[in-house]
């Protein structure tokens, strides 16, 4: 299970080298702030250790685009799904979420901030898992211009390619990658299929994408049971 989690977490770093979108390098700048932010944090923690400020809190419109968990249940109301975890299934609450990102989700101020934060880092919005070592998890990552204008049918024939050249380059056997199709809840939705061997383990995976504002919501199954796609994606509704 450990090995198969390790290589999922791998598969996660190459999927997010052919996202959607260009991600800019960090600058100086932002090396020389996160520097001093660094610098500044250790030396408030020596001199003020004993006051607790209020857990900060995610801006409402940047939680829309997010998405919320209630009841067990994640609903993005944006990209237009939600997620209901079957039984044996654990689903993250937004908290346990923020621990899975580099970015502050709550020092982002609004959606025109978030968009430039999804220009150097993706976000993973949701996770969850089951004791196979199952995984669901989203990602959100900022369109190009060019991809802003394809059809979901279009973005997946593009991002083929892209991800072919990215696990060869990390050395994993590529047996299968297709376009496809998969029933989500009670439609059929455009997706891609891959099948690969990574240190002597076969991983399946099937990708869907939400496209919203300029946005797009990857959210990739991963198993190493081919047999259970189907009914993973059942645990997903789409909006009317």
């Amino acid at each position: 299970m450990k090995k198969f989690l390790a290589i999922l977490m791998a598969l996660a770093l190459v999927l997010s080298l052919a996202a959607c979108g260009e991600k800019a390098a960090p600058t100086t700048e932002s090396t020389t702030e996160a520097t001093t932010e660094s610098t500044t944090e250790s030396t408030s923690e020596e001199t003020s250790e004993s006051t607790e400020e209020p857990a900060a809190t995610i801006n409402e419109e940047v939680a829309s685009y997010l998405g919320t968990v209630e009841n067990n249940v994640y609903v993005n109301e944006a990209a237009g799904f939600s997620f209901t975890p079957a039984e044996g299934w654990t689903l993250l609450d937004m908290e346990q979420v923020q621990q899975l990102n580099t970015i502050d989700l709550t020092s982002i101020v609004d959606a025109a901030d978030l968009k430039d934060a999804l220009g150097t880092a993706q976000i993973t919005p949701l996770y969850a898992g089951n004791d196979d070592g199952d995984i669901f998890n989203a990602t959100m990552s900022v369109l190009s211009e060019e991809e802003a204008t394809m059809t979901e049918e279009e973005l997946i024939e593009s991002l083929i390619p892209q991800l072919e050249q990215a696990y060869a380059s990390a050395g994993y056997t590529v047996e299968n990658i297709e376009a496809g199709k998969v029933l989500v809840g009670d439609v059929e939705k455009a997706c891609i299929n891959q099948t690969m061997t990574v240190n002597d383990v076969t991983v399946y995976q099937t990708q869907i994408y939400f496209l919203f504002d300029g946005i797009c919501y990857a959210v990739t199954y991963s198993s190493q049971n081919a047999d259970t796609i189907n009914s993973a994606f059942m645990m997903f509704a789409l909006a009317a």
